[in-house]
């Protein structure tokens, strides 16, 4: 994993490749809250699925992109930025945030581009945890994001949360064999 400079709160950091469940709890358990300004995570969830997607269902202009000159940058590099999916298994993206989706790349990448990306993979799931305000809000509501998953409410209740996690987890994973 790759651990977040405490002065870089608009920046995107890539901080679990693939991994068995135990690391990845150990790794969501360390994780340190940062005050956030600029949440790339429409970006993210681009940059997450970019290698799955058929060359046709890219968005234009996605050979030049880059960031906005207001945000960060991300590790590990834009050019660099991809998920090691194996091709033998199902993709599963889980989000979390408290803020509205944003894009901050250079063309934006809007709700429009994602969907027509999720068409070209197969089995892909996207679940969202965002407070319930911020479930149709906004230019690119983060319920229109999800892909044979589902939005979920985030929640300060990090018990329920945890609970929340579990039962997407059990439903992609453990699920796949009924």
């Amino acid at each position: 994993s790759t651990p977040k400079p405490s002065s870089a709160a608009s920046d995107v950091y890539k901080r679990q490749g693939m991994s068995p469940l135990n690391l990845l709890l150990a790794s969501l358990n360390a994780l340190q809250t940062s005050e956030g300004q600029f949440e790339m995570l429409l970006d993210a969830l681009y940059l997450s699925i970019l290698e799955l997607t058929p060359p046709a269902l890219l968005p234009n202009g996605h050979q030049g992109i880059e960031w906005d000159r207001t945000v960060g940058q991300c590790v590990p590099a834009l050019p660099d930025f991809r998920i090691n999916w194996r091709d033998d298994t199902k993709r599963v993206v889980i989000i979390f945030s408290d803020e509205g989706a944003q894009s901050y790349l250079t063309p934006q990448i809007g709700s429009d581009d994602l969907r027509l990306m999720y068409g070209g993979i197969e089995d892909l799931s996207v679940h969202i945890f965002t407070p319930e305000h911020l479930r149709r809000g906004g230019p690119n509501p983060w319920s229109d994001l999800t892909h044979s998953g589902s939005w979920h409410e985030l929640s300060r209740d990090q018990e329920a949360m945890f609970d929340e996690l579990m039962g997407v987890i059990e439903e992609e994973v453990c699920g796949q064999d009924e």
